[in-house]
């Protein structure tokens, strides 16, 4: 399964603090505070620069993909209405497209060419600036470019080997 791993502890402080902040705003939590846990790991690892999918938080802690980003998003919002604005802007707490590349392509095991991450992270940047990612999750540009630089280099990277590891 997939761990928390880096910074566990000022992940779990940041988590606990959000939870708190966040639990006089929230009158009915519909599934429980278990999405609301999940959501709150999700912003404090990418505050604590381990940026994980919400794929895998939903997976540590058994909840759909759809429930965990219900709650997130419900966060979001509460923490906006909190002040909270300048720290929690969108693009600083999902992180950059480029933040997952490393790991995803150590997860596939592309890990022994050099060349491979920076020509992702090349694709990643091109696509930016002619508005090709703009509306997707920063985990998805990340895995459909490490799926369109290992089809150019046909490498044996399938998008159902992209789909379970990414």
């Amino acid at each position: 399964g997939v761990r928390l791993v880096g910074s566990e502890m000022c992940i779990r402080d940041s988590a606990k603090r959000i939870y708190y902040e966040t639990s006089m705003k929230i009158t009915r939590d519909r599934e429980g505070p278990i999405g609301r846990l999940a959501a709150c790991t999700l912003i404090a690892c990418n505050q604590n620069d381990v940026p994980r999918t919400k794929k895998e938080i939903a997976e540590i802690y058994g909840i759909k993909v759809a429930t965990l980003t219900r709650n997130y998003n419900k966060l979001i919002k509460i923490l906006d209405d909190l002040g909270h604005t300048s720290t929690l802007e969108s693009n600083d707490i999902l992180k950059s497209a480029a933040d997952f590349v490393p790991r995803f392509c150590s997860k596939l095991g592309v890990i022994g060419d050099p060349t491979f991450q920076n020509r992702v992270i090349n694709a990643i940047e091109i696509a930016e600036e002619n508005g090709l990612t703009d509306g997707n999750a920063p985990d998805s540009i990340a895995a459909s470019a490490i799926l369109f630089i290992a089809l150019e280099k046909k490498m044996k990277i399938t998008k159902k080997d992209i789909e379970r590891e990414c």
